[in-house]
């Protein structure tokens, strides 16, 4: 009869020596059939415990509602609840599968401890006899067990989540033990310690043969006592530390571990010793010590599995960008290919191209030919000017002579060209390089090519990775530091980079859209206002209207303007008036204004464009004149664009200078080419020493309809350089374009306003104001304004012979230029998200408009990343150039001499960060708006560090923008400014109720933010509808602004008393044709809502939710001006509103109280103040080094 199959089941608790014991069965000739022993770090000697259990057991106790590391979870119970007949035939086919027939088998995993009764019925069920069946139970102390959990817990952070303190380890081997001894007291076990498999192998061998009935090899128990027990295993030895933390935390563990520790051998007094055991494990004081350690760790736990799926879902969405970004560059590579393909010019296009000149030359003879029999036949008919005409016939007579020479010099010279040719390419080395010659042209072609996709490909990489770093910082963070290098190496190869004022704009640089993102369009038409102010002009009037009114371009108004001429200037006036009603507009003074700048300020308010051509009555131009210039104002930084001046005598008869014999000392031959230059750049090198635009009616500019210049007294009383330093004012933060296509001509006479003052001191005085205007807005070298005396003392010497140092010092002072540099502001570029909705959108362009008032040179930096919004848009002055293309950020700040770049939204700050190296001179300043707040944890971990190392100033408005950046501890390390926000205060239109449709004696609540859910909308008429209810009062509700919850509320029938404005310029408006504005809020950014200084200006108090700095915006000197709600948890506060707005409408006095409160509260936002605390928040950040 065959030996019956043996099975010994070694229990313990994790960490407690089961895997040693296992060894030890081994040598009575157990096996446990894993081929290879896993072992690692953790257990350096193998765990013996074969995988298919292990992954068994985890699905089992997860069936069970359990986990191994739960020391909550009651096996036995649970057991006894589950019906476990389908897992006890699974777990039958998983034993004899691996362990088959094998003589004697070991299985060893710590889970059976929890699903003792469970297995000991499928080991049965498996075949094997009771009898045959042995369990080895290894003790350790639970000291040394909490050591070792936290040590391989410590070791592997991202597995081990159970253990990272002493009492959690020893919660779990109480658990897993002490359930262990309870399931096995009915079965033939045999106890054994941990420390006397270490110290005494060879005798705990021959105990186990004994109980087992197995004879151990000899040669197996010498190698297993001698090289496999080490005493190295020890690593986890019990420390008085440890004794003294364990004894505070789980004061039961000990007093367990002096009963357990009782067993030994086959225990032939277990049953006793177990049972007191059983009672201090169910103790209540134990089970409730066990709920308190364990509550953290699940905490935790809970925690780092929400990470986990939000790193999961995180990780998901980056395979589909990336698999999104591979599609789009094998869809560039393609169209790329297509592109290059079949690129190849003929050789012979030069000698094509002379025989071509030899054409048009003799065409050009032979009209030269025609030209003279027209004139000789002219001068036959009429008899009149023989002599003139005779003249002009012998001159061209003498010019085709000199061209028939030219010609036949020309082309004796293409003859010996084309036998030079023929020779080169008879020659041998001709021969040879052809091939490089071919090649040569094929790179230069493809290098340009190429430069241009790059342009294009940049933007796109760009985009793609600053909508990664939104969703995925760390992955992103990642992918551009690997990436960056190439992509600099690119632009060097490419030459993309700032551009020399002397470098010609290429087309291939989508000229004259620099800076922006957007190309060309031909539809981009605006309407210009041509402004003609006019006095005692009337010889030169008719021209002048004839080359207005002739022009090509159609979409322009005239404005006429007469100061009370006393010659025939406004009978002229009249006529094209009436010749062209529609077109034009007439006012004529019936006194004179006194200066002419008084004419243009009364032109520009007339103005309905936003372009202004200031056309002098006594200049003409080319037909072409707005054709050509209108196109470069598509580009918003471009503020002022002029043609080519040809300076004429008073009877426009004689040239008497070119545009370049003006500009002779600066550079003649740059303007016989088009100009497109950032402002700093062009008075750098031209406009701090001569006004580089001679003559007003030759430029167009923006509509000036906020510039601070033009009610400044002494600009207005100049006579010479008032043009000039307008010029330079429009230019602050901006563009200048010119181009030689279209041509003005200025008269030179003795009427010119102008000219009469050339040698007064007022003209050396204004020279001055133009000097201390350079200093004070523009960053040049002083040796620019040295430059500019020098040619001031040419000038008087010319003009007034006597000449003294200190009579020119009096007029022209360098000491008093150089004063003005101390005045100058930090060049500003504002950087926003788009022009949208939202405090964080519209706060921006507020800023920009209050820094430009003070004395900034603001630039607009426009990311467009959502559809822009007019109403929000023409927020901004007109004055204040936009740029747009981001991806170019590095080259404007070069080009327009940014100094602080000051950012509203988080993602504008990454952008901003990204794009810029980390050695740049601009600084970097950050409003934190609340978004911060709303970043979920895992988007912050990368964000915040950067962001506070970098940014040289931080603002808040509110404690609460703080929250993040104090929870990351890097509060210490921020460089903090609280200024609290303002708003300029601006005109509106005054909207009337019935216009509404709502009664003169309704009550009228304004709600205006960006419509989404968290900011009320569906909470605000639910308000209503109950106050209505509850005071039979009749309440309207005025809804304002667009997003989701307005195109939700759209599509669904509401009631007569809530009226959906939809997005609304006009906000003043709405506040200020209600009672009370309403912002019934649960929004978590929510700090300085920049509706309610809206509201308060518009004189009109607030009721709104108490978030953020809500309750101190609305508190004053004369109390509060309106009221607060708290919120109820997370929720608005339905009734507590109702309460309020009854209160409101039923206690006399309550809304009397609001109302007188409103001229206090608003006080506190001055538009001074902001600015002056911006103003000194930009100048402390360039002090700053990050």
């Amino acid at each position: 009869m065959p030996n019956p199959r043996k099975l010994i089941v070694v229990l313990g608790a994790h960490r407690s020596g089961t895997s040693l014991c296992a060894a030890a069965t081994e040598v009575l000739g157990a096996d446990a059939c894993l081929g290879e022993h896993y072992a690692n770090e953790e257990n350096r000697k193998g765990f013996f415990e074969h995988p298919d259990i292990v992954d068994f057991n985890n699905r089992l106790l997860a069936e069970l509602g359990g986990c191994w590391d739960n020391p909550l979870f009651d096996g036995a119970a649970a057991l006894a609840a589950a019906d476990t007949q389908n897992w006890r035939a699974d777990a039958s086919e998983l034993v004899a599968g691996i362990y088959g027939d094998v003589a004697v088998a070991v299985i060893k995993d710590p889970r059976i401890c929890q699903l003792l009764p469970f297995w000991a019925a499928v080991f049965e069920q498996s075949g094997y006899a009771r009898d045959d069946i042995f369990y080895l139970h290894t003790l350790r102390d639970p000291v040394e067990v909490a050591l070792s959990q936290q040590q391989r817990t410590a070791s592997n952070r991202e597995f081990y989540e159970f253990g990272w303190r002493l009492s959690e380890g020893a919660a779990l081997w109480c658990a897993l033990t002490a359930q262990s001894l309870i399931a096995s007291r009915q079965l033939p076990v045999f106890y054994l310690t941990y420390e006397s498999l270490l110290t005494a192998p060879g005798k705990l061998l021959k105990d186990l043969a004994v109980f087992t009935g197995l004879a151990p090899d000899a040669a197996a128990a010498a190698d297993f006592c001698d090289n496999f027990v080490d005493s190295a295993l020890y690593r986890s030895s019990a420390t008085d530390e440890a004794k003294a933390e364990l004894d505070a935390q789980f004061p039961q563990l000990g007093e367990f571990w002096d009963c357990a520790r009782e067993l030994s051998g086959t225990g032939q007094e277990s049953s006793e010793i177990i049972d007191r055991c059983q009672s201090i494990y169910e103790r209540v004081d134990t089970r409730e010590t066990v709920r308190d350690i364990v509550a953290p760790a699940f905490s935790r736990l809970s925690k780092s599995t929400r990470d986990d799926r939000l790193a999961l879902a995180q990780a998901r969405d980056v395979i589909a960008d990336y698999a999104q970004q591979v599609t789009e560059l094998n869809d560039n590579s393609q169209q790329m290919k297509a592109e290059h393909e079949g690129v190849v010019v003929p050789l012979r296009d030069e000698l094509s191209s002379v025989q071509q000149g030899n054409q048009a030359l003799r065409q050009q003879l032979s009209e030269q030919s025609t030209e003279i029999e027209r004139i000789a036949e002219i001068a036959e008919q009429n008899r009149l000017g023989m002599v003139e005409l005779n003249e002009q016939r012998s001159q061209l007579e003498s010019e085709k002579l000199q061209l028939t020479g030219e010609r036949d010099l020309y082309l004796e010279q293409r003859d010996e060209f084309i036998e030079q040719v023929r020779q080169m390419e008879s020659s041998t080395s001709w021969r040879v390089t052809r091939p490089l010659r071919s090649v040569s042209r094929k790179m230069q072609q493809l290098r340009s090519s190429l430069a241009r996709n790059w342009v294009q490909f940049r933007l796109k990489a760009i985009l793609v990775y600053h909508r990664m770093s939104l969703r995925h910082p760390g992955v992103a963070w990642t992918i551009r530091r690997l990436v960056r290098p190439a992509f600099r190496l690119a632009n060097r190869i490419f030459a993309v980079g700032p551009r020399d004022m002397h470098t010609p704009v290429s087309s291939e640089l989508l000229s004259p859209m620099l800076y922006q993102q957007q190309e060309a369009s031909d539809a981009f038409a605006p309407l210009i206002s041509v402004i003609v102010p006019n006095y005692n002009h009337a010889d030169y009037l008719e021209l002048r209207l004839d080359s207005i009114f002739s022009q090509t371009y159609a979409n322009y108004e005239v404005i006429l303007l007469d100061d009370a001429s006393t010659d025939a200037s406004a009978q002229v006036l009249r006529q094209f008036h009436q010749r062209y009603p529609e077109k034009s507009t007439l006012l004529i003074n019936e006194e004179n204004s006194g200066g002419v700048f008084h004419q243009w300020e009364k032109g520009l308010n007339l103005a309905r464009g936003d372009i202004v051509w200031i056309a002098e009555s006594d200049d003409w131009c080319t037909e072409n004149f707005l054709e050509t210039l209108v196109p470069y104002f598509e580009n918003e930084a471009i503020m002022l664009a002029y043609s080519r001046t040809v300076f004429m005598d008073g009877e426009g008869e004689q040239q008497i200078w070119s545009i370049n014999e003006y500009l002779h000392d600066i550079d003649p031959q740059r303007w016989n080419h088009p100009i497109v230059e950032t402002g700093p750049d062009i008075v750098r090198e031209a406009f701090a020493v001569k006004n580089i635009v001679p003559n007003v009616s030759s430029a167009l500019f923006r509509t000036p309809r906020q510039l601070e210049i033009l009610a400044d007294p002494e600009w207005r009383q100049m006579k010479t350089c008032g043009d000039w330093v307008l010029y330079l004012h429009l230019l602050r933060g901006g563009m200048i374009a010119y181009s030689p296509e279209a041509c003005n001509y200025y008269r030179i006479h003795g009427k010119n306003t102008s000219v009469g003052s050339y040698s007064q001191d007022a003209f050396y005085r204004e020279h001055e104001l133009v000097a201390r205007t350079v200093q004070q807005y523009f960053d040049v070298p002083a040796a620019v304004f040295e430059t500019l005396r020098d040619n001031l003392e040419i000038h008087w010497r010319e003009t007034r012979g006597e000449y003294s140092d200190e009579a020119l010092d009096s007029c022209f002072s360098l000491a008093r230029i150089a004063g003005s540099k101390s005045e100058r502001a930090p060049n500003l570029l504002m950087a926003s998200y788009a022009f949208c909705s939202g405090g964080g959108e519209t706060f921006p362009v507020s800023l920009a408009n209050i820094m430009k008032a003070s004395g900034y040179n603001v630039t607009y930096l426009d990311c467009a990343r959502e559809p822009r919004l007019d109403g929000v848009r023409n927020r901004l002055r007109t004055d204040i150039p936009i740029v747009s293309d981001f991806s170019q950020l590095e080259r404007i700040i070069a080009d327009f001499d940014i100094e602080v770049i000051h950012s509203h939204h988080a993602w504008m700050d990454s952008t901003i960060l990204d794009i810029l190296p980390e050695d740049v001179d601009c600084k970097t300043v950050v409003t934190l708006h609340g978004m911060y707040e709303t970043i979920n944890e895992y988007e912050l971990r990368p964000i915040l560090p950067r962001l506070v190392k970098r940014s040289a100033r931080l603002i808040y408005v509110a404690e609460k923008n703080l929250e993040a950046i104090r929870e990351h501890q890097l509060l210490d390390y921020a460089r903090l400014e609280r200024i609290d926000n303002a708003l300029e205060p601006v005109d509106y239109e005054q909207l009337q109720r019935s216009d509404l449709g709502i009664p003169e004696d309704a009550f009228i609540l304004t709600v205006v933010s960006r419509a989404m859910e968290e900011k009320g909308w569906r909470e605000a008429i639910e308000v209503v509808e109950q106050s209505r209810s509850a005071t039979g009062r009749d309440l309207h509700l005025l809804l304002v602004g667009d997003g989701p919850e307005y195109d939700r509320l759209r599509e669904i029938s509401l009631p007569p008393h809530v009226h959906l404005e939809g997005f609304q310029r006009n906000v003043r408006g709405y506040f200020a044709v209600a009672d009370l504005g309403f912002l019934p809020s649960r929004f978590r950014g929510e700090s300085f809502p920049l509706v309610i200084i809206e509201c308060l200006q518009s004189g009109v108090p607030f009721l709104a939710s108490e978030l953020g700095e809500i309750p101190r915006m609305l508190d004053g000197p004369d109390g509060r001006a309106g009221a607060v709600v708290p919120l109820d948890s997370d929720n608005i506060d339905i009734p507590a509103f109702v309460d309020v707005l009854a209160a409101v409408l039923d206690e006399e006095g309550v809304f009397k109280a609001m109302q007188a409160a409103v001229s206090g509260a608003v006080k506190k936002f001055d538009p001074a103040i902001l600015a002056s605390k911006h103003d000194a928040a930009y100048r402390a950040a360039l002090e700053v080094s990050v």
